[in-house]
């Protein structure tokens, strides 16, 4: 086991709040939809990327969408690995690039999503992407 896993969460604070960040952004969005997070009406108000919003001038779509989750599986899985490689990563690169890594590839990937793919988006698997 690494370093990093033994020391615990308290050796990774700025790791630890990116979690619980998106983790209060998902529950303020199940308390705001009654539960149904993945009610897409709501989730397009609330900010996911939605293409022809964001040629109209709704940048702010690219980074917001990357906070929104459409589950708590979605949610879960986002934050597990954001945690199990964050922690790994933070001994070769540091906590502040591991924040700057996902940042970075959370607004990348909603980019990518922009450029392929039509549809809706939300979720932060591009920020997770960049840390693998």
């Amino acid at each position: 086991m690494s370093d990093a896993c033994q020391r615990g969460p308290t050796q990774c604070p700025l790791i630890i709040a990116l979690g619980a960040a998106l983790s209060v952004c998902f529950l303020s969005a199940y308390m705001l939809t009654n539960g149904q997070t993945s009610v897409a009406a709501e989730l397009l108000t609330m900010g996911a990327k939605v293409d022809d919003w964001v040629n109209d001038g709704e940048g702010w779509r690219l980074v917001l969408s990357s906070w929104l989750h459409a589950d708590t599986h979605h949610l879960l899985v986002n934050v597990l690995w954001l945690i199990v490689l964050g922690r790994i990563l933070r001994d070769r690169i540091g906590e502040d690039g591991v924040f700057a890594t996902w940042v970075l590839g959370a607004f990348g990937g909603q980019c990518l999503s922009y450029i392929a793919n039509t549809g809706a988006s939300v979720g932060a698997s591009g920020g997770v992407a960049a840390l693998f």
